[in-house]
């Protein structure tokens, strides 16, 4: 990476800004060409795209699957150099949809997003789309705070948020805090008599209806 920094032509400065990706690559952006920037790009694509399918070879089911990804892009975030995500700052330094560097960060994030939307469909039988998208939300949001917050915090909430992702897939139910709606006892988990009440996993934004105060889940749907 080194010889991409210092031999390939480049640009005045405009706001230049570090960016150390999950793979280690890195790049000064308003500070090399355009072509020595879309030749990072394209490595680092290689990179990830090596680095993801590494990390699911133990993986023994498809939950450890997604899990492993989960972790590839959390030991990066907590790498002593990271400085969030090339794609993104390439996204921010050129915001023309039209350019070849915001067109190389499209096609690499429509293989992220199609890459763990099948792992995910692997885990139940709901719609894979919304979890996909859902996972990679995740992981731009624990990118960007990855380098302005503590990392290990960041990263502690980004695997907890995959977490619940298989959760409401699998259906094991909420395993963090959950709130009571329509009960006559507010510290009560739920009454015989309460007729219809809506339980809210605040870990995942989900809520369920069950009858009667009962443990038969009559619905689900998001929050």
């Amino acid at each position: 990476m080194e010889d991409l920094l210092t031999e390939l032509p480049r640009c005045e400065p405009t706001s230049p800004r570090r960016s150390t990706h999950g793979d280690g690559t890195e790049y000064q952006a308003g500070q090399l060409a355009p072509e020595a920037v879309l030749a990072h790009l394209e490595q680092a694509d290689q990179g990830i795209r090596a680095q993801l399918t590494a990390a699911q070879e133990d993986a023994r089911t498809p939950d450890d699957k997604v899990r492993a990804v989960g972790r590839a892009i959390a030991d990066g975030i907590g790498s002593e150099d990271f400085r969030c995500c090339a794609f993104l700052n390439a996204a921010a330094e050129y915001p023309d949809p039209a350019h070849p560097i915001h067109q190389a960060v499209l096609a690499h994030r429509q293989w992220f997003l199609g890459t763990v939307t099948d792992l995910v469909a692997r885990v139940g039988n709901a719609p894979a789309e919304p979890a996909g998208r859902h996972f990679v939300m995740l992981r731009d949001g624990a990118m960007a705070a990855g380098c302005l917050s503590e990392p290990g915090l960041i990263t502690e909430t980004f695997m907890e948020g995959v977490e619940g992702i298989l959760r409401a897939r699998s259906g094991a139910g909420p395993a963090g805090p959950r709130r009571c709606a329509g009960l006559p006892d507010a510290d009560s988990p739920w009454s015989a008599d309460s007729g219809l009440l809506v339980v809210v996993d605040l870990a995942v934004g989900e809520a369920a209806v069950v009858a009667g105060g009962g443990a038969d889940v009559v619905e689900a749907h998001a929050a």
